[in-house]
């Protein structure tokens, strides 16, 4: 009956259920810490993921900006024009000046950002610009052998959606099948697409990311790939796979779940297992600039390494605390209860999460060292839990300190970059600069004395003294110098830094970079026997100067044909409108009531100021491609001021304007007589205008040096601000706080100016404001010449009257042009109207009724007024009767083209009605 005894019981009840809260306070620890390890390593990968997404996400967004920014600069849109029409003499030697000014400045570019080339693309897909010169300048992409490449297709996406684009990395032909990325954005000029810009990245920077392990530990990695077909390429280094940097491909169905939700657009972290079937704990997310996934990893057995070692521990702590409980409870007894029940207490505070707790150290020596167990078991896991916290803060700081350096890399110009850490004596190098000392990363000794011995001896004392100089003055430095190779070899490079001070001033680290420049030396070496050459292309370059003459006048010539179609599609709806307005006003049979003449007398005025402003950006367009056709002549300037101040007195009368003439003399001018009238109505109306009421304007016109005579004309109101003088010749400028209120569009100026130019002449402005401005002319003063008198006097008015009934045929397919002149004939003439839509029905109303007068639209469907013109002449049954062209195309060369093709007169649209009916009157009378 011993186990009826209580200390036996006691003793065996001990021995079984002493180990079992031990071991279940073991196994929820270890359950709790594999949580918080899973859940801490997890979060510790998913940042990692994001800020390596943000970098990424943030240098490719830089990047685009880069891009819109260059396509808006005024380099690359100068370089552009110039390249296009390089082959233009004047053009050439723009172009020449343009490389130099802008050569030096796209060059720093690609040196400060990292890209790897530079290209200018016209819209017809010509390379005309690349700073690589590599096999794609001068190609089309279009229709050139590189019109399949990704740069091609996004150039043609980028003109079509007018915005920036960016390909997917591939291989490129012109590059040496390098792998690019290509920023393509939209050049535009004067709101028309002229070209694109693209920026080729150098990828190096972007799979940089891959090799970047801080805060990844031994077995971690970035991966990064791109979907390309029905497989996916990884684009960035493996550790477990030699080279495969766009070498290893994979297909989709059996890629690895992490990068095939990534590149599906998933944004998630888990446990899983890796393209090698090594199971990892790792974050991936989805890159939507690039269309590119990218997983951050490491593997499971290196992320719960401190987990296995704690269930390790665990066990034998267990095995220990057994052998322990099994010698103490021999020596049980009566005290055994209650230091018992003490050491439970403490384990459920422990087992609570209270590792600060220790167990009460009560009882007999056994039952104090059991109770020491568990104490320096609880203070084991406490270390454990705060090395763990503490490695989590060490990481956490590390992955800081590596954003800091990258953000400070970036304004760094990269092409092989550098950090000499000045306390250890550290080097680091990025893999460019050893490539470009040609030397084995793996045996080279970091060090600054290392780094000179690499150094052309002739130049070694030069490097060291300008970093030390650096050093001393805290500024920056620059230098070029030679790398003499192992072989013999020379290189030339140009070397970068810049130094870090601590508060006290003293340096702690430098960076810079490095930049192979040999290829530049070999080139300006190169540029003297192309100066040999240059006597031998002259005759060549003749040749092209001579084709690209014949295309500029071929583009010339399309100008001027858009200039036309342009007047006539602004002209034919004015025609309507002008038309049955003026109708409207000499209808005596239904006259006009007061508001309706008022209201008409509204829609005349905005029709004539919009007929002004059509015929003045026409004007301003022909001055600008050169197609202006001015007529010099001697014109007496004081009978032209008094016939402009007699049609504008009208507007002076209503505001009580005084207009006062102060002429010395009988001036005489070398000008255009219409479009110097044109000039001085433009002055004298924005005088009357612009001025106040009861405001007075004065005329003079007085000689000046030179030769030459100034008209000036000035008015007494507000005045214009000294800045805001330089915008009034613009054109479509207007000084809103000098013109508020007052209607106009801003060509006027712009338009007198380059009249005025035309002619030899120049125009300038003074003005003070609230006193008022004066504007002026002059002109080359000529002798004066007599002219015979006319006797046309433009103010009659057309009467019809026939000596007999006549027939007149309108040939017209425009319905409202139709009812215009039906109306005007029935109206005011007792003519017979024949009407025809198309000139070949024309053609046989002619021969039918052989009308007295045809009226010949030009621009008519099928057959044009041209050809209706020569069938008429060819004809002997029509051609004796007069044809009047009437047509919106209101060029001066489409005039002379008309009366010329054998037309008896030319109306432009809108008709003028008395105009009209002074013409019928002349040549039916």
């Amino acid at each position: 009956m011993i186990l009826g005894k209580i200390i036996p019981r006691l003793m065996l009840g001990f021995l079984l259920l002493s180990p079992l809260p031990m071991a279940g306070l073991a196994w929820l620890y270890v359950q709790a810490f594999e949580r918080t390890l899973q859940q801490s390593a997890l979060e510790n990968l998913s940042s990692l993921a994001d800020k390596k997404a943000d970098q990424i996400n943030a240098y490719i967004s830089e990047r685009l900006t880069d891009g819109r920014l260059l396509a808006k600069s005024f380099a690359a849109l100068d370089t552009l024009q110039a390249r296009s029409n390089r082959q233009d003499k004047a053009a050439a030697l723009r172009y020449r000046a343009e490389e130099r000014a802008y050569g030096d400045y796209f060059h720093t570019l690609m040196e400060s950002v990292g890209y790897y080339d530079l290209l200018l693309t016209d819209a017809a897909g010509n390379v005309v610009f690349s700073i690589r010169h590599e096999a794609d300048l001068g190609s089309n992409l279009n229709t050139g052998p590189y019109r399949d490449t990704a740069l091609a297709k996004a150039h043609r996406e980028a003109i079509a959606l007018l915005d920036a684009q960016i390909t997917q990395a591939g291989p490129y032909a012109p590059s040496a099948e390098r792998m690019a990325i290509f920023i393509v954005a939209p050049m535009f000029n004067a709101g028309r697409v002229v070209g694109t810009l693209a920026l080729q990245m150098d990828l190096d920077k972007l799979t940089a990311v891959s090799g970047d392990t801080t805060g990844l530990g031994v077995t971690g990695e970035t991966l990064l790939a791109q979907v390309d077909g029905d497989q996916a390429v990884y684009v960035g280094s493996l550790r477990h796979v030699q080279n495969a940097a766009f070498r290893y491909r994979v297909p989709l169905d059996k890629l690895a779940a992490p990068m095939r939700s990534a590149l599906n657009g998933g944004h998630d972290k888990g446990i899983t297992r890796d393209y090698a079937g090594v199971e990892i704990i790792g974050a991936w997310r989805y890159l939507p600039a690039l269309r590119w996934g990218m997983v951050v990893k490491m593997d499971a057995s290196e992320a719960f390494a401190p987990l296995y070692l704690l269930q390790k521990s665990s066990l034998i702590a267990l095995g220990l605390l057994l052998l322990v409980a099994s010698l103490v409870a021999l020596m049980l007894g009566r005290t055994l209860v209650t230091p018992i029940r003490r050491l439970i207490i403490a384990t459920e505070r422990i087992a609570g999460g209270d590792l600060n707790h220790r167990a009460p150290l009560a009882g007999c020596d056994e039952f104090k060292q059991l109770a020491v167990s568990f104490n320096t078991m609880t203070e084991h896991l406490h270390f454990q839990q705060s090395n763990l916290e503490r490695q989590v803060g060490q990481r956490t700081a590390d992955i800081r300190l590596a954003m800091e350096q990258l953000n400070e890399a970036q304004h760094i110009a990269q092409v092989g970059s550098w950090e000499l850490d000045l306390s250890s004596g550290i080097l680091i190098w990025s893999d460019e600069i050893y490539q470009l000392f040609e030397i084995d990363k793996n045996r080279f000794g970091a060090t600054y004395e290392a780094f000179l011995n690499a150094i052309h001896p002739e130049d070694r004392d030069a490097v060291n003294e300008a970093y030390n100089r650096s050093l001393q003055t805290h500024e920056p430095y620059q230098i070029t110098h030679r790398l003499l190779m192992p072989d013999g070899r020379t290189k030339y490079v140009t070397e970068r830094c810049t130094s870090h001070f601590d508060t006290a001033g003293r340096p702690i680290r430098s960076v810079g970079t490095i930049q192979d420049v040999t290829e530049l030396k070999r080139t300006e070496l190169a540029l003297k026997d192309l100066n040999e050459e240059l006597e031998q292309r002259v005759q060549q370059r003749t040749e092209l100067l001579l084709h690209a003459k014949e295309e500029a006048d071929r583009a010339n010539n399309a100008k001027s044909e858009f200039l036309s179609r342009m007047s006539h599609e602004l002209r034919t709806p004015m025609n309507a409108i002008m038309g049955f307005a003026q109708l409207l006003e000499t209808d005596l049979e239904t006259p006009l009531t007061a508001d309706q003449a008022d209201n008409l007398h509204e829609i005349l005025h905005a029709g004539r100021h919009l007929l002004e402003l059509i015929n003045e950006v026409l004007d301003l367009a022909r001055i600008e491609t050169g197609r202006i056709e001015l007529s010099l002549e001697p014109v007496e300037a004081r009978s032209l001021i008094g016939e402009c101040t007699a049609l504008l007195q009208p507007l002076t009368s209503g505001r009580r304007i005084e207009l006062k003439l102060d002429i010395d003399g009988t001036g005489t001018v070398r000008a255009d007589r219409l479009r110097l009238r044109q000039i001085l109505l433009n002055l004298l109306s924005n005088a009357i205008k612009y001025n106040r009421d009861n405001g007075s304007v004065r005329i003079s016109c007085q000689s000046a040096a030179e030769d030459r005579i100034r008209i000036a004309v000035r008015d007494s109101g507000r005045g214009i601000a000294a800045d805001a003088l330089p915008r009034l010749f613009k054109p479509f400028e207007r000084i809103e706080t000098a013109y508020d209120g007052i209607e106009g569009a801003g060509i006027g100026l712009a338009l007198a100016k380059r009249l005025v130019e035309a002619m030899g002449g120049s125009i300038g402005v003074e003005s003070i404001v609230g006193e008022g401005s004066t504007f002026w002319i002059e002109l080359p003063a000529v002798e004066a010449e007599i002219y015979p008198p006319s006797g046309f006097s433009a103010a009659e008015a057309a009467q019809s009257s026939y000596v007999k009934a006549r027939t007149l045929l309108y040939i017209e397919d425009n319905p409202a042009n139709l009812r215009l002149v039906r109306k005007i004939i029935s109206t005011h003439t007792r003519l017979l109207l024949l009407e025809a839509n198309t000139a070949e029905q024309g053609l046989d109303i002619a021969k039918t009724y052989h009308p007295d007068l045809i009226l010949l639209d030009i621009n008519l469907p099928g057959m044009n007024g041209f050809t209706a013109l020569r069938h008429l002449q060819d004809d002997s049954v029509t051609c004796d009767i007069p044809v009047i062209a009437i047509s919106a195309n209101a060029m001066e060369r489409d005039i002379k083209k008309g009366l010329a093709a054998g037309f008896t007169d030319y109306l432009t649209k809108p008709l003028d009605v008395p105009k009209l009916l002074a013409l019928l009157d002349t040549i039916l009378k």
